[in-house]
């Protein structure tokens, strides 16, 4: 199996932090090509252990964010070499228990061209972009190549999750390419029925992470530890973070600012609308 990794990152401080070496790690185990593009300008110290770890870097303008790094990194290799292509983010911390291989094992009988670590419902059905494995016959379609170079430069955040994370599966879907999610949206909310179908609209990360650990899918958000728009226990998650030796990191993120009060905000206008208030 030759597997390539496409990692989009950020950090305003051009830093590489410890979660992100940790995620380099599991990456580099079972991959045989890890590809770093940052929008940061990064530090010698983070260049220092890219290099010792064997993963391969560059860096960009600030522009496309993730999907935009992505294009470019990919227009950089040779998509024909690899049987899979992994693009992922520095959105996430992990992976942790049962890891990340396991989760490739899982997923390895499931027949589908792109598969990812969850869906979602919120705005319509999606593969939330954290974390996309494209197989071989992803790959080799045409649909492939006329997606990527489908990728512009949008002007904000917002634009880039309408036209690409929501799109992407819908994109290679309409084309006869199967898409699927380790852990999905229709398998969470056990025992909570009306808390399942309310926030079912939500991003799953943010309202079930540890029912989302349960089904084997390895990471947590940042913007979970950083804000928790939702209230929810980090207990388990906490634990979890700990086991593999990040707990430091994941309290660095903790704190209320008013971009998390703002956060909360939003999906306390959803859930509202939801349940017709």
């Amino acid at each position: 199996m030759r597997r390539l990794v496409l990692f989009a990152h950020f950090d305003p401080a051009g830093a590489v932090r410890p979660h992100i070496l940790h995620h380099l790690r599991a990456l580099r185990a079972i991959a045989e090509r890890v590809v770093f593009v940052s929008t940061s300008s990064l530090s010698s110290e983070s260049q220092t252990a890219l290099q010792e770890m064997g993963v391969s870097f560059f860096e960009r303008p600030n522009e496309g964010f993730d999907f935009g790094s992505w294009k470019e990194a990919l227009a950089r290799e040779s998509s024909e070499l690899w049987d899979e292509i992994v693009f992922t983010n520095s959105s996430i911390v992990g992976p942790l228990a049962p890891g990340l291989e396991h989760a490739f094992e899982v997923m390895a009988p499931r027949d589908a061209a792109i598969w990812a670590m969850t869906d979602s419902v919120e705005e319509r059905w999606h593969l939330q972009s954290f974390f996309l494995v494209f197989r071989r016959q992803a790959i080799a379609s045409a649909a492939f190549q006329e997606f990527w170079e489908s990728v512009s430069t949008l002007p904000d955040k917002r634009s880039v999750i309408l036209a690409y994370e929501l799109g992407v599966a819908e994109f290679f879907q309409s084309r006869g390419l199967t898409c699927v999610a380790l852990a999905t949206t229709a398998a969470l909310g056990g025992g909570r029925p009306w808390l399942g179908r309310q926030l079912a609209g939500l991003s799953p990360p943010l309202w079930a992470p540890e029912e989302l650990l349960a089904l084997g899918m390895p990471y947590v958000k940042v913007e979970l530890l950083r804000d928790n728009p939702l209230g929810v226990s980090l207990t388990g998650v906490r634990r979890a973070i700990e086991a593999v030796g990040l707990r430091a990191e994941a309290d660095a993120f903790g704190g209320t600012t008013v971009s998390s009060l703002r956060r909360w905000g939003r999906y306390a206008r959803f859930s509202l609308k939801a349940i017709g208030v």
